[in-house]
């Protein structure tokens, strides 16, 4: 399974809101079906959840630790 999302909306919602609500709701709605149907799942992105760890600090160069609960 391939996915793609638009992680500026992840990494910043503010400016929509309602997309980031939607795209969250389909992305864990694809994960989940994706779990039963198929063996690997990529998720495309432009910014990283993380650069070294899923607990380091926020930086310009990552989703922010409260958003990164997928």
């Amino acid at each position: 399974l391939f996915i793609v999302i638009n992680s500026q909306i992840i990494s910043d919602p503010s400016g929509a809101p309602d997309y980031f609500k939607k795209q969250s709701e389909w992305l864990e709605s694809e994960l989940k079906r994706g779990s039963d149907l198929f063996t690997h799942t990529v998720l495309f992105q432009h910014i990283p959840w993380f650069c070294h760890n899923p607990n380091e600090p926020d930086t310009h160069s990552s989703i922010p630790k409260n958003r990164r609960h997928f």
